[in-house]
């Protein structure tokens, strides 16, 4: 799950090995990454939250394409309010849960010290996924 972590919060892939090198991301790495990404969403899948977030994106690009096409500048009205409609989907990001908070939270609720280190992708988020469907 550290390793995991550091992928994500750098965009290094020199994460993906258990022993330290230091070796550039190419595209032998990229191709390596996605397969394991891609295991990941077809087990966990993505949250409600963002494939809102990404159906709203989609509404501004068929605007903005709408804009191009017809060269109606009204359109610009409606994709300022679909932007905007984006924007307050992102909510306040003071209160956005980051790693370290949901690991805060899952080691409180399962009553253990969880070593990030040694804890599986696959282990976490389905203690995760547990306590969600349990409430």
């Amino acid at each position: 799950m550290w390793n995991w972590e550091k992928i994500h919060s750098t965009s290094e892939l020199k994460y993906l090995f258990i022993n330290r090198i230091s070796i550039d991301n190419s595209e032998e790495l990229e191709k390596i990454w996605r397969k394991i990404y891609d295991e990941y969403l077809i087990e966990f899948g993505l949250s409600q939250d963002y494939k809102d977030i990404l159906e709203q994106k989609k509404k501004i690009a068929n605007l903005k394409a709408d804009y191009i096409i017809k060269e109606d500048r009204i359109m610009l009205n409606y994709i300022n309010i679909e932007k905007a409609a984006l924007k307050s989907m992102y909510g306040d990001k003071s209160k956005a849960t980051t790693f370290r908070d949901s690991l805060v939270k899952l080691e409180r609720i399962q009553g253990i010290k969880i070593n990030t280190k040694e804890i599986t992708v696959a282990d976490y988020y389905n203690y995760l996924r547990s306590i969600k469907k349990n409430g």
